[in-house]
């Protein structure tokens, strides 16, 4: 399967057209190497036991979790996909994703510019549920920026990638995760941007469950001299314990984010 792709990038249809080179990533049940066609170089993301002996299980669990992400149109803030197959295994091929992560870029970016990054990060989880996908392991290190300035998330690898439990929504310790709880991490990435650190006192030195289901939030205006109480505002519905009390979706929670960006 082909989807919509960077026009600067290869379309590819098998696993035979391209030239897989060294492997430059190990995720728990994935590895990912570089690889190229026609001089252009791309990743290639596979199963952990490709190659060797055959794990069935692992080969279906690793096909269930790319075929969403194969199957979605492009967007502008997510990883170009540029193919896919299940022979010799399941792979997926997509864009390099070797961007700086956003925070180490942001030293003197003002906070509409922060506020921005968070817009963009809901509007790609938004066309991600458009396909009844859920983004697993959304983290500040997720949202990339490319030479072009253009923010990006980590998209497909992230899905493999050992999960940092504090970035946990206070529900995911005990249950799935929903857009409820990727709203909660939004407002945890916004909230580390502008002040460089969690929401919490004990981070990171305590429990991270203990500390994220009992402890309040720390306000971000008691972190930053002259925040406006509009950002607190934001910031700790989208923080609240009860997915109840948070924004109602991805999306009203980016529309809470614009009018705010409108008047800073």
């Amino acid at each position: 399967t082909v989807r919509g792709n960077a026009s600067e990038y290869p379309s590819i249809s098998t696993y035979e057209e391209f030239e897989r080179r060294e492997r430059i990533m190990d995720l728990p049940t994935a590895r990912v190497h570089m690889a190229q066609l026609n001089g252009k170089p791309f990743w290639v993301l596979e199963p952990a036991a490709s190659g060797e002996t055959v794990d069935t299980d692992a080969m279906e669990a690793f096909n269930a979790t790319i075929q969403p992400w194969t199957q979605m149109d492009h967007h502008p803030n997510l990883l170009h996909v540029l193919g896919s197959g299940e022979h010799p295994f399941p792979w997926v091929a997509f864009e390099p994703a070797d961007y700086p992560p956003a925070i180490e870029t942001t030293a003197d970016t003002p906070l509409a510019g922060m506020v921005e990054i968070a817009v963009e990060t809901c509007e790609a989880l938004h066309h991600i549920y458009r396909y009844g996908a859920q983004y697993h392991n959304l983290t500040t290190e997720s949202v990339v920026v490319t030479d072009a300035d253009t923010v990006l998330l980590r998209s497909i690898i992230d899905q493999f990638d050992t999960a940092d439990p504090w970035y946990h929504a206070p529900e995911e310790f005990t249950n799935d995760p929903t857009e409820q709880s990727s709203i909660y991490r939004v407002g945890l990435i916004l909230y580390e941007l502008l002040t460089g650190t969690l929401p919490y006192q004990a981070f990171p030195d305590g429990d991270p469950q203990t500390v994220i289901q009992r402890s309040n939030v720390v306000p971000p205006s008691e972190r930053i001299d002259g925040l406006s109480e509009q950002v607190d505002q934001v910031l700790r519905r989208s923080l609240a314990k009860d997915p109840a009390d948070r924004f109602e979706t991805i999306l009203h929670f980016r529309d809470g984010l614009s009018r705010m960006y409108g008047k800073l």
